[in-house]
């Protein structure tokens, strides 16, 4: 499953959540009559597209046919001409990086879609297109988001939201599987609030995806928890299996070990994406 959700508006003129530019279509921006010297229509595509992902027909369909992808394609050939390649990949992998550690972190087995480098240079394009001056335009007066918005090259924070959506985006999902338990956010009150959040939330779509205010309140209120859980003892022990595995508990043992691995390197990735800066001024 990819989460590939719009911005939340707070206040819309037209009272819609959607939002879309004018845009060549995906054959004729695939064409090359939009290449750039710094990055391809098909390379760009392609980055957005899960590439490294074994058998994913289905996903590049997915990408490819998808509300707004020519125009976030365009936005990271400008960021690639702007920066240079190396260094939008990585802070894309920072980025990523620091959600999957804090996925470990909350007890959660990162999805094979977050392990990737895609949702994070798709949302850090459509951060960028959703805070543009052409954008805001085509909007009309009176459009506010209540998402951050902004560019994730100079903006700390805009990074931070980014991360914040991608782990809510997993939490929300994992909650929505039978018999979850979050282990490591069990005893913060955590949860509670995030139930909260669900309810109070908005799904569309044939995925039933929540809309992005939400998961990025979703994945802050988790990440607030988990940094706050230092100790193992901080971790309730739910009822033990009975029988021939005694007081093995796997789900809770698994949980657990997620949780060592990803609060080690947690603090530091989320240090990483606060300090990043790109190495150089202009494409090289």
């Amino acid at each position: 499953m990819i989460y590939t959700g719009r911005m939340t508006p707070e206040t819309s003129p037209t009272g819609t959540q959607e939002f879309s530019l004018e845009q060549p279509s995906i054959e004729e921006f695939l064409s090359g009559a939009h290449d750039t010297n710094a990055l391809t229509a098909a390379e760009a595509v392609e980055l957005l597209a899960y590439p490294d992902l074994d058998n994913n027909q289905a996903e590049h369909e997915y990408i490819v046919d998808a509300d707004n992808t020519v125009a976030y394609a365009q936005e990271l050939q400008r960021m690639v001409g702007e920066v240079g390649r190396e260094n939008v990949l990585e802070l894309a992998g920072l980025v990523r990086d620091a959600a999957v550690n804090a996925v470990k972190a909350i007890g959660i087995k990162p999805s094979t879609h977050t392990t990737q480098l895609s949702w994070a240079l798709w949302d850090m394009a459509k951060q960028r297109v959703a805070s543009s001056d052409r954008f805001l335009a085509s909007a009309g007066p009176g459009y506010k988001y209540r998402d951050v918005v902004g560019d994730a090259l100079v903006d700390p924070k805009v990074r931070q939201t980014i991360v914040h959506r991608q782990v809510g985006w997993e939490v929300d999902s994992q909650l929505q599987l039978p018999l979850t338990t979050l282990y490591p956010l069990t005893g913060t009150g955590a949860l509670k609030n995030i139930h909260a959040i669900q309810r109070a939330g908005t799904r569309k779509g044939p995925k039933n995806e929540l809309d992005s205010f939400s998961l990025m309140q979703i994945g802050e209120e988790s990440m607030t928890a988990i940094l706050q859980v230092t100790d193992e003892a901080h971790i309730p022990r739910p009822r033990l299996i009975t029988g021939p595995l005694g007081a093995y508990n796997p789900d809770r043992d698994r949980s657990l070990a997620l949780w060592k691995e990803g609060k080690e390197a947690l603090p530091g990735a989320l240090q990483a994406i606060e300090d990043w800066t790109p190495a150089v001024s202009a494409a090289s």
